[in-house]
């Protein structure tokens, strides 16, 4: 998708310039959450019919917004929005 070009490859660039030249913590999470129906941004703002994780994606599963419902325990989309609830939990609580 675009979104990997147009932001992961500078982003990844810089992510290796900060890793070699300073001695603060750097973190960086990369989402890949392909889902039909989940992905709001890429549906709404890009394409439905892409493949692909969109730029903001993320936010889908990690807020309530009023375009989805809280998805079935036994789908794809619920295990990714667990997932990434852990990964900023762990984050917050150890920096």
């Amino acid at each position: 998708m675009m979104s990997d070009r147009v932001f992961w490859h500078g982003l990844h660039r810089t992510i290796l310039a900060r890793a070699a030249r300073s001695r603060a913590r750097t973190f960086v999470y990369r989402i890949c959450l392909d889902s039909e129906f989940y992905n709001h941004y890429r549906i709404m703002m890009i394409d439905p019919k892409l493949r692909g994780t969109a730029h903001a994606d993320e936010l889908s599963y990690l807020f309530s917004n009023f375009t989805q419902q809280v998805p079935g325990k036994e789908t794809f989309e619920y295990r990714g929005l667990q997932t990434l609830v852990d990964v900023f939990t762990a984050f917050v609580i150890n920096g």
